[in-house]
């Protein structure tokens, strides 16, 4: 599968995005968020929503700027980089670091690598981030080596809960690897191909955010 349209024209969308509703999960530390409905078409005529959050809350990018210091933001990077082939790769039931040797990578080079261990089930949850998995800093080297432009990821961070160093994001950040952090129900697709969408909005300062994600999946 290459480029879009999928070559496959029997291809399914699959949507991996968490909805962003009500108290949405926020990183520890981070403020609360809060997506409520403000008016309804019953009282004033229409409907419209209210957002409180901060740009990193359910499915979001990282861009380079986002911890590295005159890294690109979401206003440079080109939306084509947030798309493309990808391959899937199953780590099932992670329990702490993810290692080098627990990532099947594939046999040709994709752009994006898609990191299914099934932990989206635990969202809303306190074992979400409490106890969830994360990528060693020997795996995040080997993503860079591996040549990815983007890894998404179906848990919170590519480092681990509360980090002070947050190693994993400096190294793939500053390797010009974007990141989508909480992908939700990777463990739906199959190992192998696909195709990925997830570009984030054009919003503050271009660090990243909100951002809608799916894959087309050859039938």
């Amino acid at each position: 599968m290459t480029g879009w349209p999928p070559a496959d024209p029997g291809a399914r969308i699959v949507d991996l995005t968490h909805p962003l509703v009500g108290r949405a999960p926020t990183y520890p530390g981070q403020p609360a968020s809060l997506f409520q409905t403000v008016a309804t078409v019953a009282d004033g005529g229409f409907l419209m929503s209210e957002i409180h959050a901060r740009s990193h809350v359910g499915t979001h990018a990282d861009s380079p700027a986002h911890f590295i210091a005159d890294g690109a933001t979401t206003f440079t990077i080109g939306v084509d980089r947030w798309m493309g082939d990808a391959w899937v790769a199953r780590v099932p039931q992670a329990r702490g670091p993810v290692e080098p040797g627990m990532l099947t990578l594939p046999p040709r080079p994709a752009h994006a690598l898609l990191i299914s261990t099934g932990h989206s089930r635990h969202w809303g949850t306190e074992r979400y981030y409490g106890q969830a998995p994360y990528l060693s800093l020997a795996a995040a080297e080997r993503i860079i080596e591996a040549g990815f432009g983007l890894v998404g990821l179906d848990f919170g961070s590519p480092d681990e809960t509360g980090s002070p160093t947050e190693p994993c994001h400096h190294a793939l950040l500053g390797a010009d690897v974007l990141i989508i952090e909480n992908l939700n129900g990777l463990d739906g697709m199959d190992a192998g191909w696909c195709w990925f969408c997830a570009a984030p909005l054009l919003t503050g300062g271009g660090d990243g955010g909100f951002c809608r994600a799916f894959a087309a999946v050859p039938s």
